[in-house]
């Protein structure tokens, strides 16, 4: 559908374009590039590989590119030219998740690219921003991913100690509210606590003395439960949690 064209670029015209040019990035098309002594910085408008439907759909894609992991690029360069790490620009919003934005032929197209010229302002750009230091990228990964698997891979990639970003993530995430941890579900986010400190291994495995401390500093933690009142739903699962280390310590070898 042609509106649907020139829709998106009215959108990418207005929006997208005067923000990204008074913030150094130099156009192609529909990318975006900003390079800087260590990093390189990328942003593209997608638009959905099926717009011949109505509504139709795009979204944003944010890339960084470390130098000291994938070299500087010469010339300029488009997301998805060069090994980075990305992010879609929904990801990065207050509630994360895989955002398009999604126009009908009646919509108010200046409105849109208003919102869009916002979530860049105000998401977007302040991610990419700080996202240029590694150990950003990496707490930023670990901390939207629970289950770490990809702020291990992107630790890896950076050179940066997994262990020894696993422990500082965890200090942050145990310095939260426990209704705050995982949304609420607490004990899933012990489970995953309890993973990256080494300890959810066979009760029978030997301890180190400083995984014996570890879990009688978290058996005796007074856990910090937010403004509202204690639940007995969150009393009985810091029961559960003092009770399975208990085990774990007993049961070492």
């Amino acid at each position: 559908m042609a509106w649907i064209t020139d829709a998106t670029k009215e959108i990418v015209d207005t929006g997208v374009a005067p923000v990204l040019k008074a913030n150094n990035y130099r156009r192609k098309r529909r990318h975006w590039i900003l390079q800087l002594e260590d990093v390189t910085r990328t942003l593209n408008v997608q638009s959905s590989t099926s717009n011949w439907l109505d509504p139709g759909r795009f979204t944003i894609n944010l890339g960084l590119a470390h130098h000291a992991l994938v070299g500087r690029p010469e010339g300029f360069v488009t997301y998805g030219d060069i090994s980075m790490i990305s992010i879609r620009i929904g990801n990065v919003m207050p509630v994360p998740r895989d955002y398009w934005w999604e126009l009908s032929e009646d919509d108010d197209f200046g409105a849109v690219a208003a919102e869009v010229e916002e979530a860049l302002s105000r998401y977007a750009l302040p991610w990419l921003d700080r996202c240029s230091d590694p150990m950003e990228i990496v707490d930023d990964f670990f901390e939207r991913d629970l289950s770490a698997g990809r702020g291990d891979e992107i630790a890896r990639k950076l050179d940066i100690d997994v262990a020894q970003r696993s422990q500082r993530s965890l200090e942050r995430w145990l310095s939260y509210p426990v209704p705050e941890l995982l949304g609420n579900d607490v004990r899933e986010s012990f489970r995953w606590i309890l993973t990256h400190l080494g300890l959810s291994a066979p009760s029978g495995k030997r301890l180190t003395p400083a995984q014996r401390d570890t879990i009688q500093a978290l058996i005796n933690r007074d856990w910090p439960m937010g403004a509202d009142a204690r639940s007995e739903g969150e009393r009985e699962d810091i029961r559960w949690l003092r009770a399975g280390l208990d085990r774990r310590l007993a049961n070492a070898t």
